[in-house]
């Protein structure tokens, strides 16, 4: 137990209070739960095809927010070091209360993802993306349609010795690039959590995010559970 507080827990615990600003006390609050499970599969040495799907709680948790479908490739152009990805999502956000109705979205990315092992059981990477998300309903909550952002991220992730628990973390910065109002800098999103690699095919992943809206109307802070399984081929 005490070898898990120290490799676990406490950095964990550390990681949090250092990435969560101030400015969320200032903005409207809410706790979420997010769901996922997906599959991965290899088409070739360096390709390969992922398809997914989720759930997202919101209002502390007690009502459906949004149901998600999602699938994408990755291609390697370096092995082991960057790789090529492109992506299709469509989400079906729940509008409750008093409006009862379905907004439908679609969203398209491609980005590059560059990863490198900095030490004997320490991995970084680094991932820009570019994402346009299309609603297609008459309830119009977009100022523009598409919307843009470009997406910078930052993580880290170690592996413990001897068992198959990977603590992790990461930073990610959310850019519009076809706001009507000018482009800025929309939301932050700091992540720590902790995956479980049962055996070559199966992997469990537990996780803490904080999303720090900013520079829109409104502004929302959201600290979300994440729990998800994944099924490599």
């Amino acid at each position: 137990m005490d070898k898990l507080k120290r490799h676990i827990l406490l950095p964990l615990l550390l990681a949090t209070g250092l990435l969560a600003p101030s400015s969320l006390l200032a903005d409207e609050q809410d706790f979420a739960t997010d769901l996922g499970i997906g599959a991965k599969v290899g088409i070739t040495k360096r390709l390969d095809a992922e398809l997914g799907g989720g759930a997202r709680l919101c209002n502390n948790s007690s009502e459906l927010d949004r149901l998600s479908a999602e699938g994408g490739f990755g291609y390697a152009v370096i092995k082991k070091w960057l790789d090529l990805e492109a992506g299709y999502c469509f989400f079906a956000d729940w509008n409750g209360g008093s409006k009862q109705y379905y907004t439908y979205r679609h969203r398209y990315s491609i980005g590059l993802d560059l990863s490198h092992k900095v030490f004997t059981r320490m991995e970084m990477d680094l991932r820009v993306k570019w994402q346009s998300t299309y609603q297609s309903t008459k309830m119009k909550t977009y100022a523009q349609n598409p919307k843009d952002l470009l997406r910078i991220k930052i993580g880290a992730e170690h592996k413990l010795k001897g068992i198959y628990l990977f603590p992790y973390l990461s930073a990610e910065s959310f850019f519009t690039t076809n706001s009507i109002n000018g482009n800025d800098l929309v939301d932050m999103r700091y992540r720590v959590g902790l995956k479980y690699q049962m055996n070559k095919h199966n992997t469990f992943d537990l996780g803490f995010q904080i999303d720090d809206e900013m520079n829109v109307g409104n502004p929302e802070d959201r600290y979300m559970l994440c729990a998800g399984y994944k099924y490599k081929f």
